[in-house]
């Protein structure tokens, strides 16, 4: 029988307070900050240089240690640091003490309880955090280090065959892209709306703004309530979900606020509302225009001010596959040359009515999407290696 013991997070991990006052002469030459942190993955894929950012961060972390997300922890942003360098005040600083080993820390950290427990723990309400005072009560049980490395062993082999999955989706997505782009323009860049306008295409094709798709109903392009009318005193526990910019990833929802208007609020905020087949997009972000369809196993949602709303017309294009043709790479060329000077890329209504699609007919839509679904299908799932996770560590 495996032997457990009761710990908290705080008996095998410890909080790293160093800060240097001149991070250049210091030998520090990269820094970041919870841009640069990708919400679930343990791999810092991008940073700040110092000498050309010239930031105000001053904590250092070191190689090997874990920079954890302390402000919005719904966010879920933890990774491990491969080289050393300067952290925003942002972001806790950890290192693992004896007793667990240092691999297993990190897939801790990355467990769905650990996560509730940093979410139920932070405070504030436009901008919540964590402290690791509140982190290291975190409580759980820690196996015998024999299965411990058993247990780091599993979860590095799934966290690679995740990993490959995931170039292997991304590879096939580039291919269906190109595809798409085959079909809709030259090889070359457009470099303005107007030429958007001119390229021609093949027979069966039609040129379409995201206006023209719109169903001919009121409200069926729209953008989201005004602060003032949707607050934080309005989230509740249970009702219909909220749908803020963060929820909003290429091609999917991925709802990670987890937050509720109640009845009588949804009923005063309807003509917001967004329902299963609705293309949702974001107004602004990096970059703006991110787009998703509104999937079938949710209830009837509210979207917030920087998110549109697109009813289509289902007669002319299919929700999914129009969702894939704004996320392409002819569709984000149009948005650039939209927002391109703005200090903060934002798009506006008008400005969305007026992009530019190609749509073949239905059925040649309905084939790429069934392709699609041939290329996630073969794509590795990483719910699977998130249940691997929380078995072993929840």
């Amino acid at each position: 029988m495996t032997n457990k013991q009761s710990i908290k997070f705080g008996d095998i991990c410890r909080e790293v307070k160093i800060s240097t006052k001149d991070p250049l002469s210091d030998g520090y030459e990269r820094y970041i900050g919870l841009e640069h942190l990708d919400s679930g993955s343990l791999k810092i894929k991008r940073w700040g240089i110092i000498k050309e950012d010239n930031p105000s961060f001053t904590r250092v972390f070191k190689k090997g240690h874990i920079l954890f997300g302390k402000r919005r922890p719904y966010l879920k942003k933890a990774a491990i640091a491969e080289f050393d360098g300067v952290c925003s005040g942002d972001i806790i600083v950890l290192e693992n003490k004896k007793g667990i080993r240092k691999g297993l820390l990190s897939y801790l950290i990355q467990s769905d309880s650990f996560w509730e427990w940093a979410i139920r723990t932070s405070s504030g309400s436009l901008s919540p955090r964590t402290k690791f005072k509140s982190l290291a009560d975190y409580g759980f049980e820690l196996v015998d280090e024999s299965v411990q490395i058993e247990q780091e062993n599993l979860l590095n082999k799934s966290f690679e065959i995740e990993n490959m999955s995931v170039l292997c989706k991304k590879s096939l997505s580039r291919l269906l892209d190109m595809l798409v782009l085959h079909n809709t323009q030259s090889n070359h860049e457009i470099r303005s709306l107007k030429q958007a306008r001119e390229i021609e295409v093949p027979q069966g094709w039609s040129q379409y703004t995201l206006s023209d798709l719109a169903v001919n109903t009121k409200n069926s392009f729209v953008i989201g309530p005004f602060g003032s009318d949707l607050v934080v005193s309005d989230f509740k526990n249970s009702g219909h979900p909220v749908i803020f910019v963060r929820d909003i990833k290429p091609n999917r929802l991925d709802w990670v606020s987890n937050t509720f208007v109640s009845d009588a609020k949804f009923e005063k905020l309807a003509a917001h509302k967004v329902e299963a087949g609705d293309v949702i997009f974001t107004k602004m972000g990096l970059p703006p225009g991110i787009s998703a369809v509104y999937p079938q196993n949710f209830n009837d949602g509210i979207i917030t001010a920087d998110i549109i709303r697109l009813r289509p017309n289902l007669e002319l294009v299919e929700p999914e596959y129009l969702s894939y043709i704004v996320n392409s790479r002819f569709f984000r060329q149009q948005v650039r040359m939209i927002t391109a000077g703005q200090t903060r890329p934002k798009l506006t209504l008008a400005d969305f009515r007026k992009l530019v699609v190609y749509l073949p007919c239905l059925e040649k839509q309905r084939k790429f999407l069934d392709l699609l679904t041939m290329v996630e299908g073969i794509s590795f799932d990483r719910k699977i290696h998130k249940s691997v996770l929380n078995h072993l560590m929840g």
